[in-house]
């Protein structure tokens, strides 16, 4: 009976120093001589960038040419101890191998360069007397392990400015048109806390708890992550916006009543002002309120409300409805181009931002067959030429559909919609193209005037193995993370933040955690816990420098 090179279930695998490695020859010729081409490892070179103290997973893959007889045994022999003891080994096609290996988390801050030694062997690998024909292989590696923390000064990034709401600012464009190139990406700090939403002013991070009801507002110094304060109170309803000296922000009154909103000191946390909006509560989901001008735009209500104060003191000023609608969450209205609006339900509801009168809407998706309603999941990204984007979600279904549409508020119709039902994330609208995550795990860029896919790039899939039970990925959607800085698009997948370069559609830059996504006047990125991780001791907060 003949044998693909490694036999599942009858493999030997150690991890052990001495003996090999330490050179960096690529695959050619192997002990005693024999040639040992026919078994290819990429990439050709593994390079790791991981942090003092943290372990950094890796893979490598190996595709075997031939096949060979019998049972064998595989030894990846580390001499400088830099790999830790646990590999995983796949076999996710009939030649094609891997080794999942993590970098040992004692390293120190440094560079190491060499090679892992793969052998394969009849008899135990530390001896390896009975050796493959070809074996053994050298297999470089280059690991960077970067300081814990790293607290450069900050300075403005020109063409960046605070992240003062939900998707940066009133237009929810998730743009920020600055210049970065990803081989200065680095961690500043980590901070072992939840956090839902993310909003900064020019020195300090506003943060809001995980799953906003439960927990309080605080504010930590941008420069080293540290507390700054925290509010007494934990029932907060929506992210946090950041305007003017002040943070703005939707929670049940100090006697749980009903939602007010509220506005606390940002230097100190002291409250400002707090005004009771409606009369009974209904402690549900909504992003951050939209301070715009001298006002601050919030979700009134659970249906299609938009509500608007006064910054100065909290004054009312105007409140808007757009007739009855089912309850709903997780929305907040749009402001630009003299105009306020909400999406809801496949329409989009505008109105005049003087005077709340004037208003109109325009239809969009229809809900897929044989589902209930579509309903919103985040704002409409507004473009300068005053065209909104939107994204319909049937959260009312087992797997979460998401459909894209593009509103002409010029000539108050429905310009485009997108022919996928896939869509997972909010449009980030950037130089004439819009970007949207899918189900698939694809980053979209769409053509903003038509709606045409211009290109798509695929997350890399880990390898299968066939061997494993079938499991299906975690949940991913609606508002998956997503934003654009200068010629990079972040987004977040399966706990891993990505940076996919927009110009060569290819993989820049990646961190192994994803959630909420953030960016300050001063370059740093913000990504916080992904809400999928269940335990809360490992959600943290996490600030990249990206120059």
């Amino acid at each position: 009976m003949r044998h693909p090179f490694i036999v599942l279930g009858l493999l030997a695998l150690s991890a052990c120093g001495g003996g090999g490695g330490g050179s960096s020859s690529s695959p050619g010729t192997g002990g005693g001589g024999a040639d040992n081409s026919w078994l290819s490892f990429s990439p050709t070179t593994n390079e790791v960038t991981t942090h003092t103290g943290e372990s950094a997973p890796f893979t490598i893959k190996a595709v075997s040419s031939k096949v060979i007889d019998g049972v064998i045994n595989v030894g990846v022999i580390d001499s400088r101890g830099v790999i830790s003891p646990e590999i995983d080994l796949r076999h996710p096609s009939a030649m094609t191998y891997t080794a999942g290996l993590k970098v040992a988390p004692t390293l120190a801050t440094g560079i190491y360069e060499g090679s892992f030694e793969v052998r394969l062997c009849r008899d135990v690998p530390t001896t390896c007397a009975q050796p493959i024909a070809g074996s053994p292989w050298q297999v470089p590696y280059k690991i960077t392990v970067r300081p814990a923390t790293n607290l450069t000064a900050l300075t403005s990034l020109p063409g960046a400015a605070g992240w003062s709401t939900y998707q940066g600012d009133a237009m929810h464009t998730g743009f920020v048109d600055a210049t970065v190139s990803a081989e200065n990406f680095n961690r500043r700090w980590v901070r072992g806390i939840s956090t839902a939403s993310i909003a900064t002013d020019a020195t300090r991070v506003f943060v809001n708890a995980s799953n906003s009801v439960a927990g309080p507002l605080r504010a930590l110094n941008e420069h080293d992550g540290s507390d700054l304060w925290t509010t007494s109170r934990s029932s907060v309803l929506s992210g946090p916006a950041s305007s003017g000296g002040k943070v703005w922000t939707v929670a049940l009154d100090a006697n749980g009543r009903g939602p007010e909103l509220w506005a606390v000191d940002a230097a100190t946390g002291a409250t400002l002002s707090g005004v009771q909006f409606y009369n009974s509560s209904f402690p549900s989901l909504r992003f951050a309120p939209v301070p715009a001008g001298a006002s601050v735009f919030f979700a009134a209500d659970s249906g299609t409300t938009i509500g608007r104060r006064r910054q100065s003191d909290g004054a009312a000023e105007w409140l808007t409805n757009f007739g009855p609608s089912p309850s709903v969450d997780a929305w907040t209205p749009t402001i630009g181009g003299g105009l306020a609006m909400v999406f809801d339900l496949g329409t989009l509801h505008v109105t005049d931002l003087a005077t709340a009168t004037k208003n109109f809407s325009i239809v969009g998706p229809r809900p897929l067959s044989g589902s209930s309603v579509w309903a919103p999941f985040g704002a409409p990204s507004l473009g300068a030429n005053g065209i909104a984007y939107a994204t319909a979600y049937n959260a009312q279904s087992s797997t979460p559909s998401g459909q894209l549409a593009a509103f002409d508020l010029n000539t108050r119709s429905l310009r485009w919609t997108g022919s996928l039902n896939t869509v997972r994330s909010n449009p980030v609208l950037a130089r004439g193209v819009v970007y949207v995550t899918l189900a698939s795990r694809t980053l979209q860029a769409l053509d903003a005037a038509t709606g045409t896919e211009l290109w798509r790039w695929d997350v890399p899939q880990p390898p299968a193995d066939p061997n494993a039970p079938a499991s299906a990925p975690g949940p991913y959607g609606p508002n998956a993370p997503l934003l654009v800085v200068g010629d990079y698009a972040f987004m977040g997948v399966d706990q891993v933040t990505y940076a996919v370069d927009l110009r060569t559609h290819q993989l820049a830059w990646q961190y192994p955690l994803s959630g909420p996504l953030a960016v300050s006047a001063n370059g740093v990125l913000y990504i916080a816990s992904d809400q999928n991780v269940v335990d809360i001791s490992a959600r943290k907060l996490v600030a990249i420098n990206l120059r």
